[in-house]
């Protein structure tokens, strides 16, 4: 497309049975009214990192990877890759690979994932810094459906432009473009404008070297195209400290208050995001009643610390709470919970106060793994009084 600026571009496809009768030879054609390729390009124009021309790359964008790769997976399904063009006429593409009639499988199913731990709680202002016009409207369509503002910038010349003029809370970089490719523009946005929003570089690159090189320029994290739903939402929690601001209200030095819930009106179906398991384990209980009693009481002391310190603003004890919540967290294998205290306790690091839906998202897991306790300390009571009255009765 890109290179026809007028004109048209034709895809024909087409299928013929092959001499077994079973597999099909499907044929694809791409052919254009657009520049052309010079005769002696043709004969390397597959070959990896070859564009026709010099200036192709700066004026256009691109690798010279794509045909090569197209090739490539040609030759794997018993196929080919020709080319057939005439400068200032355009030029035709054409595929060919069998195939063998695709079976019907069964859709796997997915495993829940919570929907806290997959939407930020606040939408977030993105610039998408993408020049091929079908891969931005793809992924603003994605962002917009998270719930997030989208600004479209086609360069990283322009993505710069925009940068000095407005805020962002993250910006999504594409890597190769013309005029001023991701790696050089997230290099002057971190360099020459100090700034620090979040950049998540997005690249087609499988290189390591290309990787390595955006991270060098500044980028916080590295996206792979296409771009995904759960790499994403996996990035947005990684740094969600630093993408989520906390409420403007707090900023007001107006007192911030946590919400504890009674523990003892908390019904089953809210405690099925509770870590807290006693499993059994070559016979043995993996937690014991002491370990969770001590877990009950160590977690009732902190979640009473922790709200109290951070409705008066109390960095210091705060960060103190959410080290000890960590350590005793992560001693029975409480990972979400311990996720959610480092993260916390980085955004301190970067004197920033945790914003309120993050602290409250804390609390709320830590009361159904305090309830779950409760519960596994009752059964382990009936247990052993079962056991008294059973002793109790063969003695009679």
């Amino acid at each position: 497309m890109k290179f026809t600026r007028e004109g048209k571009v034709t895809l024909t496809l087409s299928s013929t049975k092959t001499e077994n009768g079973k597999d099909e030879t499907l044929t694809i054609s791409v052919k254009d009214t657009g520049v052309g390729i010079p005769p002696e390009r043709l004969g390397t124009i597959f070959d990896p990192f070859t564009q026709a021309e010099a200036s192709t790359t700066r004026k256009f964008g691109g690798t010279g990877l794509g045909l090569a790769i197209v090739k490539k997976l040609a030759n794997i399904m018993n196929g080919d890759a020709s080319v057939t063009s005439e400068p200032g006429v355009g030029s035709e593409f054409v595929v060919t690979m069998q195939l063998s009639p695709a079976k019907a499988v069964k859709k796997q199913q997915k495993a829940h994932i919570s929907l806290d731990d997959q939407a930020l709680a606040q939408s977030l202002n993105i610039l998408l810094v993408e020049d091929n016009k079908v891969n931005a409207l793809v992924a603003k369509t994605f962002c917009t459906k998270q719930g997030h503002e989208v600004e479209v910038a086609v360069n990283g010349q322009e993505a710069v432009e925009k940068v000095k003029q407005g805020h962002y809370d993250l910006i999504i970089m594409d890597n190769h473009m013309p005029v001023m490719d991701g790696i050089e523009a997230t290099r002057v946005i971190r360099d020459e404008l100090h700034s620090k929003t979040v950049i998540f570089g997005c690249t087609a690159d499988v290189f390591k070297e290309a990787h390595d090189n955006f991270i060098a320029a500044g980028a916080n994290h590295i996206l792979t195209k296409p771009l995904q739903k759960e790499s994403f939402i996996d990035a947005l929690q990684q740094y969600r400290h630093l993408l989520v601001m906390p409420p403007k209200h707090e900023a007001n030095n107006k007192v911030v208050e946590l919400i504890r819930h009674d523990l003892s009106q908390m019904s089953i179906s809210n405690t099925t995001e509770a870590e807290l398991k006693v499993s059994p384990n070559n016979g043995k209980s993996l937690l014991s009643e002491d370990r969770i009693k001590q877990f009950k009481q160590t977690s009732e002391d902190a979640l009473t610390t922790l709200i109290t310190s951070y409705s008066s603003k109390d960095k210091a004890t705060l960060s103190r709470t959410l080290k000890l919540l960590d350590t005793e967290c992560s001693t029975v294998g409480l990972s979400r919970v311990t996720e959610k205290t480092r993260s916390l306790q980085t955004t301190l690091d970067s004197e920033i106060c945790p914003a309120l839906e993050e602290m409250q998202s804390l609390v709320n897991l830590l009361e159904v793994n305090i309830h779950e306790a409760v519960r596994i300390l009752d059964k382990y009571r009936d247990t052993q009084n079962q056991s008294v009255l059973k002793s109790s009765k063969l003695s009679r």
